[in-house]
């Protein structure tokens, strides 16, 4: 897996890099990583930071990444998240129930 970063946050992940270059017809074509300008991700076209810029496209970096670690990690985020939710919902159920009794 990889991410893709833009600006020290995670724009993306995929599974295969699309290296892409400029055709001399001025397409888009897919191209190694060795003469590739930009990546292709979910059909938007984007330069690779430290390469020759070309067009209007934003500049990322790529970087690859454990699946299993990143899905672990982003697992416990999301369980974290739900039990400060639960919590503050109990909160207010409290404060709910002294404004209705009062």
């Amino acid at each position: 897996m990889y991410e893709i970063i833009k600006d020290g946050k995670i724009l993306a992940l995929t599974d295969t890099l699309h290296f892409i270059k400029i055709s001399n017809n001025g397409s888009y074509v897919e191209a190694t990583e060795d003469e590739a300008l930009g990546i292709a991700v979910a059909g938007i076209a984007y330069h690779l930071l430290g390469r020759e810029s070309f067009g209007e496209c934003e500049t990322v970096s790529y970087k690859r990444a454990n699946a299993g670690e990143y899905m672990f990690n982003h697992t416990r985020q999301f369980t974290d998240i739900e039990s400060q939710l639960i919590n503050t919902q109990l909160a207010l159920c409290d404060v709910y129930e002294l404004i209705v009794t009062v």
